[in-house]
């Protein structure tokens, strides 16, 4: 009588559109058991089998992504965003646990939302450990587990005279927010942001500081300095600047900074990709200069939402 009582609590919980519906249907199926992760999405914690670094992330609607941004990108975005703080440690992501806060929760939301996330789970070779739902105001929270080896980068690292690099071009993901309805969506940085995954153990072995460019490369820089107790001077180049000097400001580029002792010329053979952008120097300062080497002055040096 037992059995045949929960029996018919768990059919009449899976016809209900409750937490459980939501879970078992779109989030579950997200989930892989491996090595790293033994136990599968289902249980009240994940056990994690390796020496982990853990990040974790909030993504409001109407402060990071858009009130009518399609679920599918609000997915995808999330998960790629707070992979790119593991990335920025030295590590690789692995896995991630999402809670979700929805107003109105509905099998078309869902289906969406868990396909961007899986698209981006399984470009990454990553899966979902679990998580949980609840009602009120669209808020998505991530926290990611990512593996590393033995050296871990930090901010505290950079040394006078050392060069600053960065991953890639600055001012994609600012384009992209500003046209997120007009960019072919699979080139949108904003929408769909292409996180430097395969060139982290390249940039393990060479950089001695790091940092990802979320917020704004000027303010994310300026963190390396003082956790490192240094100064910079930043060489604005049409070469890495997708709009002009206001993509030093505005965030959403999802690109690593890092320091180097190697010059210019021998880390773009190691990574093509990299731009040189400045120099560490003693003073405990941040300056930037034009080409014609005009110091240029910024109102800010970008994104806080507390502000």
């Amino acid at each position: 009588m037992v059995e045949w009582e929960q029996q018919a609590f768990l059919k009449d919980t899976h016809h209900k559109k409750n937490e459980e519906y939501f879970i078992e249907k779109y989030l579950k199926p997200l989930s892989k058991k491996n090595e790293s992760f033994p136990i599968p999405n289902g249980d009240d914690s994940s056990l994690i089998n390796f020496n982990s670094l853990i990040s974790v992330d909030s993504f409001v609607e109407g402060q990071h992504f858009p009130k009518d941004l399609d679920p599918f990108f609000i997915g995808y975005r999330s998960i790629a965003v707070a992979a790119s703080d593991i990335l920025a440690m030295g590590a690789k992501p692995e896995g991630c646990l999402l809670s979700i806060t929805i107003n109105k929760p509905s099998d078309e939301w869902f289906e969406e939302f868990s396909n961007g996330i899986n698209e981006f789970l399984e470009q990454h070779k990553m899966s979902l450990l679990g998580g949980d739902i609840t009602k009120g105001n669209l808020n998505i929270g991530v926290t990611v587990v990512g593996k590393t080896n033995n050296k871990i980068l930090k901010r505290d690292g950079a040394k006078v005279n050392e060069n600053i690099f960065i991953s890639g071009s600055l001012g994609r993901g600012y384009l992209g927010r500003l046209k997120y309805r007009e960019l072919d969506t699979k080139l949108n940085h904003f929408l769909m942001p292409k996180i430097p995954i395969h060139d982290i153990d390249k940039i393990r072995e060479v950089a001695s500081s790091c940092i990802d460019v979320s917020d704004g490369f000027l303010i994310d820089l300026k963190r390396i300095l003082i956790s490192s107790k240094v100064g910079a001077d930043i060489f604005i180049n049409e070469n890495f600047c997708t709009n002009g000097k206001e993509d030093l400001i505005c965030g959403d580029d999802y690109v690593l900074c890092f320091t180097s002792n190697l010059d210019e010329k021998d880390l773009t053979k190691i990574l093509p990709d990299a731009h040189y952008v400045g120099k560490i120097i003693k003073e405990q300062k941040l300056d930037v200069f034009d080409q014609k080497k005009n110091r240029l002055n910024f109102n800010k040096l970008g994104w806080d939402s507390f502000i």
